[in-house]
C-alpha cells in the first residue's frame, strides 16, 4: 500500500510540475523566440513527447495503441513538413 502511494505521489508530481508548470514556461518562451512553423511542429508533437516522458519517467507500459498513435503523429508531422520541400524541388 505504501509503495502504491509513492507511485501515485510521483505521478501527481510529474503531472503538476513537468506537464503543467515547466512545460508551460517552455511553451511561452518558445513562442516568443522562434518562428511560427517550428513552433507548430513542436506543439503538434506534444503527445509524442508526453508519451515518451511517461514511459521513461513513470515506467508506464506502452501498448500497441500508444505506439501506433506516436508513430502516426510523427509520420504526419514529418510528411506535412517534408512534402512541400519535395514538391518544390521537383516542380
Amino acid at each position: 500500500s505504501s509503495a502504491a502511494s509513492d507511485v501515485y505521489k510521483r505521478q501527481i508530481l510529474y503531472a503538476g510540475i513537468l506537464s503543467g508548470g515547466f512545460a508551460f514556461v517552455l511553451q511561452i518562451y518558445a513562442q516568443k523566440n522562434i518562428s511560427p512553423a517550428p513552433a507548430a511542429i513542436i506543439f503538434s508533437l506534444e503527445g509524442v513527447f508526453a508519451t515518451i516522458a511517461a514511459w521513461y519517467i513513470l515506467n508506464q507500459v506502452l501498448d500497441i495503441n500508444n505506439l501506433l498513435g506516436c508513430f502516426f503523429i510523427l509520420c504526419g508531422v514529418l510528411l506535412s513538413q517534408l512534402l512541400p520541400l519535395v514538391q518544390k524541388k521537383y516542380s
